[in-house]
């Protein structure tokens, strides 16, 4: 038996104390042992460095918007390090480079993505470079502005992508040490809201996931000018699905034959399959057994996925078939009070 550690991120608005960890059985998929890791203020999405040795969450300090920073003890628990902060609302989204010395966050709300370097010792140095991106889309309520909601590396570490929900835009920024230098645009189709993205191993491909048309949409990335070209988009729920839902996370196996998203409203996983030119097609839908599946995660070995249902403060575990990629449910509404995000141990997102 093979168990694992994953960390949960949360809101801590009603019963939540900050960042949760739990183990799962990488081979049944059992998820179970769910305790307090670290106590923090609406920890919405945490990054763990590639030895780890740290963790770092969003945060709220003292009522302004940050990063925490926290050493992972042996027994999984996490030693506050320290933080930074400014006024208004935090980020929303923050990775980490390979050699665990810079951080990239996008911030929702004040559309922004920036780059932050750490020191040595794991603790926040400070903020390198900022952009700030500007202008808005046909959706009045959701995108009448900027509203920067991903920031992470190419699999090469040479470019920054940034999604932008309010602007129907991925920003390309390459990479200069610390600091980035926006070096192309791709607009998508009007109204869509891209949220999160991932990438295949080799740089080339890139799955977007939109909020609000609820589709992947499938990019061409150039590896030398950090451009992108759309091949497919592709709708993530079921034909016949009427109600009103906001797609979330997306996730891809570390065979690269499956790609997984989750959506809010219709409350499930898709699974796809992934054509050797890159391509979808739809393989599954299945319940995520609770409400609001913010956030999903593969583990490194490709043998788990959970989900994380913010409305209902539960997690919910599948065994992913070695073969297929399709998913079977293990355990279902485990509490996670206002669980929001997912991270194992051994991955870096």
């Amino acid at each position: 038996m093979s168990n694992e550690r994953v960390y949960f991120g949360t809101y801590t608005k009603k019963a939540s104390q900050g960042i949760y960890t739990a183990t799962v059985n990488t081979e049944t998929a059992e998820l179970s042992n769910v305790a307090v890791a670290g106590k923090v203020d609406n920890p919405t999405y945490l990054t763990i460095d590639p030895t780890n040795s740290y963790l770092y969450s969003i945060a709220k300090v003292d009522g302004k918007g940050g990063i925490q920073s926290f050493k992972i003890n042996d027994d999984a628990t996490l030693t506050p390090l320290n933080n930074i902060s400014e006024e208004g609302a935090p980020p929303c989204y923050v990775a980490i480079n390979n050699a665990g010395n810079v951080l990239y966050t996008a911030n929702y709300h004040r559309g922004l993505i920036d780059s932050v370097a750490l020191n040595e010792d794991g603790s926040i140095d400070r903020v390198v470079s900022r952009d700030a991106h500007e202008g808005k889309s046909i959706n009045p309520e959701r995108q009448d502005k900027a509203y920067a909601h991903y920031s992470d590396l190419t699999p090469d570490g040479k470019f920054v992508l940034g999604v932008d929900l309010g602007t129907d835009e991925i920003y390309s920024y390459k990479v200069n040490g610390a600091e980035l230098e926006r070096v192309a645009i791709l607009s998508v189709k009007p109204g869509s809201g891209p949220r999160h993205l991932v990438f295949t191993k080799d740089g080339e491909t890139v799955y977007i996931m939109t909020e609000l048309s609820n589709e992947v949409i499938v990019a061409k990335f150039n590896k030398e000018t950090g451009g992108l070209v759309v091949k497919q988009t592709i709708y993530s729920l079921p034909e016949d699905f009427k109600g009103a839902n906001k797609g979330s996370a997306i996730r891809i196996t570390p065979n690269e034959k499956t790609l997984y998203v989750s959506n809010r409203g219709y409350d499930g996983i898709t699974a796809f399959d992934i054509a050797a030119d890159g391509t979808l097609s739809v393989k599954q839908f299945i319940s995520s057994f609770g409400v609001g599946p913010r956030d999903i995660n593969v583990n490194a070995a490709g043998t788990v996925l959970i989900a994380a249902n913010e409305d209902t403060g539960t997690a919910t575990s599948y065994k992913i078939n070695a073969e297929s990629g399709e998913l079977t449910a293990v355990s279902k509404e485990v509490s996670v009070p206002e669980t929001v995000a997912v991270s194992f141990l051994n991955n870096i997102n």
